[in-house]
């Protein structure tokens, strides 16, 4: 969807570090939609539409003006920001702090 977005409002360059990928691959997530609670075995990483940037940008040539695509950069940096949602002895993120029921963080 932002890959979308950039493309139709011709962005200069596109950059990104976490990719859709990583985030399906993580681990197990609980998530409560629409007051349903679905369990961790029903849901591994974070649902996502698995069309990829690269794709978006492959199927949008007709579109004027072109953005450069830059992919995976600072991974190092951002894929931690998602890790403690996918690995319980991961630490949260500053200012957050575990819950022992849930697993999940809130704010401290």
């Amino acid at each position: 969807m932002c890959a979308s977005a950039i493309r139709w409002t011709e962005f200069k360059e596109y950059i990104y570090g976490t990719s859709i990928d990583k985030l399906v691959q993580n681990g197990k997530v609980h998530f409560v939609m629409f007051r349903i609670t679905v369990p961790d075995t029903a849901c591994t990483g974070w649902g996502q539409i698995r069309i990829s940037s690269q794709e978006v940008f492959r199927e949008s040539l007709d579109l004027p003006g072109r953005t450069t695509f830059i992919a995976d950069i600072l991974t190092n940096e951002t894929d931690p920001y998602f890790m403690w949602q996918y690995d319980q002895s991961y630490p949260c993120p500053k200012g957050c702090s575990r819950c022992a029921e849930s697993g999940s963080c809130t704010a401290s």
